[in-house]
C-alpha cells in the first residue's frame, strides 16, 4: 500500500504564481539544468494550469519522481509522475509537442510552461506496472449523460473538503478516483487521479489537490 508524506511548505495556489525561484527567472532555470523534473520541483516552478492540479502531500516514493506532461489542452491538462528511480527518457518539452500535437493546444498556458518536460506517448507500461500516478483535469465537454450514468454507477467517496469522488472509467481507458467543480451544475470540469492497482493511494492524492470552484 503506497502512504503520502508531507511536503514542506506548499508553494503552489491555484490563483496564479510568480514564476520566479529564489530571484532567478524559472524559464532560464529549467533551460540551463536537465529535462528531467521531479513532482516536488515541479510545485514550484509549474504553470497556474498546472499547478492547480499539484497536490499538497505526495506519495511515499513517487515525491521525486520524473515528471512529464501528457496533455495541455483547452480540453483536458494532464501529466504524470513516476516512481522514484524510474527513468522516463523523456526528450521533449510543452513548447516542442505544441507544434505538432493536438493535445498541446493551450497557448495561453504555455508562457510558465512551455519548458516543461513533455512526452506524447503515454507511458502505459510503466502505469500498467503501478510505476506512475496520473493526474489530470478534463474540460466540462467531457461530462454528459454518459459520464453522469457512470458516475450513479460507481464507487463513491467523501473528500475532506465535503465533496464526492466517484471512482470513474475515462475516455482513456484509464480508471481512478474523479472529483466535479460543481457537480450540480448540468456540464462540470471535473479532475481524476489514476493510478493502476492503488485506487486507496489514488484517493489520497485526490483529497490532497487544491479545492476547485
Amino acid at each position: 500500500m503506497m502512504n503520502l508524506t508531507s511536503k514542506n511548505g506548499f508553494l503552489a495556489s491555484a490563483l496564479g504564481l510568480v514564476v520566479t525561484l529564489f530571484g532567478v527567472n524559472v524559464s532560464g532555470a529549467i533551460a540551463q539544468s536537465s529535462n528531467s523534473i521531479s513532482w516536488r520541483r515541479l510545485s514550484e516552478i509549474g504553470s497556474p494550469k498546472v499547478l492547480a492540479l499539484i497536490p499538497s502531500r505526495f506519495l511515499s516514493g513517487f515525491e521525486n519522481g520524473d515528471v512529464a506532461v501528457t496533455a495541455l489542452s483547452s480540453y483536458r491538462i494532464a501529466y504524470v509522475v513516476a516512481k522514484n528511480g524510474v527513468d522516463l527518457n523523456i526528450t521533449s518539452t510543452v513548447g516542442l509537442q505544441a507544434d505538432r500535437n493536438r493535445n498541446f493546444n493551450h497557448p495561453e498556458a504555455f508562457n510558465e510552461a512551455y519548458r516543461l518536460p513533455a512526452t506524447s506517448d503515454f507511458p502505459e507500461s510503466r502505469y500498467d506496472a503501478s510505476q506512475l500516478v496520473e493526474v489530470v483535469h478534463y474540460a466540462a465537454k467531457y461530462d454528459g449523460e454518459s459520464t453522469r450514468t457512470q458516475v450513479r454507477q460507481s464507487r463513491w467517496s467523501n473528500l475532506s473538503n465535503g465533496k464526492l469522488a466517484y471512482y470513474l472509467p475515462q475516455d482513456s481507458g484509464r480508471q481512478g478516483w474523479c472529483v466535479f467543480t460543481d457537480e450540480s451544475a448540468r456540464y462540470s470540469d471535473f479532475t481524476c487521479v489514476n493510478i493502476a492497482n492503488s485506487p486507496r493511494a489514488a484517493l489520497t492524492v485526490l483529497n490532497s489537490l487544491p479545492t476547485r470552484n
